[in-house]
């Protein structure tokens, strides 16, 4: 037994499977065009340059307390009497 039109139909099976595939590449390509974006508030800009200032403070307090500790250890460090007496009556007042 023969079926006749069997080439046309399978045809038109492939061409519609053909068109699938071409949509879903759209949708696809669609996708990878579009981005994601991120707004930072004003308010959370500021919280970073506070987070750097106080870090970059850090640093430098740390340098000051390294410096007093080999002072210290090297039997270098000088204390100045008269300041520690005004620092002691200044805040008595």
């Amino acid at each position: 037994m023969k079926i006749n039109n069997n080439d046309i139909n399978m045809n038109k099976i492939m061409k519609a499977y053909q068109n699938l595939n071409q949509n879903k590449n759209k949708q696809v390509e669609q996708k990878k065009r579009t981005s994601d974006q991120v707004n930072i508030s004003k308010q959370a800009k500021d919280i970073k340059k506070m987070q750097k200032s106080l870090q970059e403070k850090s640093e430098i307090r740390q340098k000051k307390v390294e410096e007093i500790k080999k002072q210290v250890s090297d039997g270098t460090y000088k204390v100045n009497p008269e300041q520690i007496a005004k620092k002691i009556i200044s805040d008595l007042e």
